[in-house]
């Protein structure tokens, strides 16, 4: 009873992490999109941006994979904390307004 109890609690964990760690890297994406949006068009600022933007949120995702796996996450753990930024990712496409 115990160790399912263990079991489960630590897939509601996973899950709980992955959602938020994909409302941060959504957060972050949304951020960046909007700030090059209004930027001017060409390689002024908004190419700067994109690209500072894009390496944060690769050393975020990297930097997460690589705790995960040091920390011994199993294969059951990764897979929730993808659903959880599977759900996270599918919470910013319904609140970002649709546009055109």
């Amino acid at each position: 009873m115990t160790d399912t109890w263990f079991f489960s609690t630590g897939l509601a964990a996973a899950l709980v992490a992955g959602a938020a760690f994909g409302t941060v890297y959504f957060a972050l994406l949304w951020y960046t999109t909007k700030s090059v949006m209004g930027a001017e068009t060409g390689t002024g600022p908004g190419a700067g941006r994109l690209l500072l933007g894009f390496v944060l949120r690769l050393a975020l995702a990297a930097g997460a994979l690589v705790l995960a796996i040091r920390a011994g996450v199993g294969a059951a753990q990764l897979l929730a904390a993808i659903l959880g930024f599977t759900i996270a990712r599918q919470g910013w496409v319904w609140y970002i307004p649709r546009q055109g």
